[in-house]
């Protein structure tokens, strides 16, 4: 994820690591990677109520009521 392009659907796609983002710490990293790529991905950022992950909360929260 970090070194290929994340908007290229031949080359990745969110859907194939949801599922992955029940483990903490790799949610923790995808969410980094994409805060150092400015990338936001709704779903993504919903795991931060599952990790209890207020700053990551906050942004989507935020995200929901600024659209």
């Amino acid at each position: 994820m970090r070194t290929n392009s994340l908007s290229n659907a031949e080359i990745f796609s969110f859907d194939s690591i949801y599922w992955l983002l029940k483990e903490k710490s790799f949610y923790e990293q995808v969410v980094q990677i994409l805060r150092e790529k400015f990338i936001f991905d709704t779903i993504v950022w919903q795991f931060s109520v599952l990790h209890g992950d207020y700053a990551t909360f906050k942004e989507y929260i935020y995200s929901i009521f600024n659209n």
